[in-house]
């Protein structure tokens, strides 16, 4: 006979969690409140896994999957989840993380931001392999747990226009012998139109050069190849996209924020947060190409933009420019290193500081946040619990937290985005 469990909850990446004799145990695909059967596959010391063999009572917060994939592949965990129940979730859990890590007694939870649950995504990355052997071409996203690709047609939470490019380009791949060079291409839906990377393992003869470029004039996209060759192969308009009024140019393979609509929220709370003065001085570190520096740069007297990647600062001085922003000074810095000793730091003062670092977080800067002077900060993150280990920085240096909220950034994920307001 078949063992039983109810499930309890969900944990921070979406897997079921239930206790069977005690033990923790984590089941992928199932909901809180749902009653199962199961095996378990994998027993560990401190928790097991199991999979789900039937489920018996079903949840009334479970949907059927927008995507005829999402059994299969790795991009998306939470579809069998409806969206109202999706944020709840994510809602919750950085509450939770929040009030057991922090001082939260004076703090205010804003409503979690959200847009467009599916079409959202202005850029992603897709595998692509061919199997000479079989004369077969696979292009998609890896699947769940594994390093191989799932054969994919479209993908719903693509912006409608990459989704449709998909085929297109499978069309011509196959018929390119050029295609078993390939090893990935990353695309991105820009204001203009999209641009497409194509990473190669070997370098393209020129007649297979020749093709793409006739392929990508007949598409009217932007073409571009990195690996073995790194070069333009046609380029017809401008790589940018707009967020609060400004234009802001991309390098093809460099970061952005894949969300666009969610984007224009998120740097308009920052903003509504910081309370930026006209007659103040603003530092945003790990600034990246401008994203929040340009906005914040049409209200403030001054802005100083802080990141330690050379080429979006470059991008980012070419975007003040562009945008005839001549309040803003960009620097380089490696910002996970003391940077006490740098001219932009020593002998000043800023009124106001937005952070938005990576996954990595902000500690270093975070444990000396003093030495800027500032008495309000903004802290944007995609990793709430680096972003807890650096708050705690913080609160010891006296901030005080007064606003914490998500951002759903990736519906359909696991993954959330957080921003809190810290205040002297």
């Amino acid at each position: 006979m078949s063992k039983t469990i109810q499930i309890e909850n969900l944990s921070h990446d979406g897997r079921g969690v239930a206790r069977i004799n005690g033990k923790v145990t984590f089941i992928e695909g199932v909901l809180p409140h749902e009653t199962i059967t199961y095996k378990v596959t994998k027993a560990g010391r401190k928790f097991d896994i199991a999979e789900c063999l039937e489920l018996i009572d079903v949840s009334p917060q479970r949907t059927s999957p927008q995507c005829e994939y999402f059994n299969e592949c790795g991009g998306c965990h939470l579809q069998h989840l409806n969206y109202p129940a999706q944020i709840e979730h994510k809602k919750s859990h950085f509450e939770q993380l929040i009030r057991k890590s922090l001082n939260c007694k004076k703090t205010s939870f804003a409503e979690p931001l959200t847009t467009d649950e599916l079409g959202y995504r202005r850029r992603a990355r897709l595998g692509v392999f061919y199997n000479e052997r079989h004369n077969r071409l696979t292009i998609g996203f890896r699947k769940q747990g594994t390093n191989r690709l799932l054969d994919i047609q479209h993908c719903p939470v693509l912006a409608l226009e990459l989704s449709n490019a998909i085929p297109v380009w499978r069309s011509f791949l196959e018929n390119w012998n050029a295609a078993p060079k390939v090893g990935h291409i990353e695309v991105t839906q820009g204001d203009h139109g999209q641009c497409w990377v194509i990473n190669l393992t070997q370098s393209l003869t020129e007649s297979q050069r020749q093709s793409l470029a006739t392929f990508a004039l007949m598409q009217k996209v932007n073409v571009y190849l990195k690996g073995k060759d790194t070069s333009t192969v046609h380029e017809s308009f401008t790589n940018e996209y707009t967020v609060q009024q400004a234009h802001l140019q991309f390098e093809a393979d460099g970061f952005m924020q894949v969300n666009a609509k969610l984007n224009e929220k998120m740097v308009n709370q920052a903003l509504n947060w910081l309370d930026v003065q006209a007659d103040e001085r603003v530092m945003d570190l790990f600034c990246g190409l401008g994203n929040f520096s340009l906005p914040i740069a049409n209200i403030a007297k001054e802005v100083i933009g802080v990141d330690g990647d050379k080429a979006l600062i470059e991008t980012a001085k070419m975007n003040a420019q562009n945008n005839q922003r001549d309040n803003m000074k960009f620097h380089v810095a490696n910002l996970f290193e003391d940077v006490s000793y740098m001219p932009w730091v020593r002998r000043q003062q800023y009124d106001k500081i937005l952070l938005d670092p990576g996954r990595d977080g902000a500690y270093e800067i975070c444990k000396n946040m003093n030495q800027f002077k500032a008495k309000r900060i903004v802290y944007v993150s995609c990793n709430p619990a680096t972003m807890v280990r650096d708050a705690q920085e913080l609160e010891k240096q006296g901030f005080k937290l007064k606003r914490a909220g998500i951002m759903d950034m990736f519906p359909q994920t696991k993954h959330v985005e957080a921003m809190m307001l810290w205040e002297k």
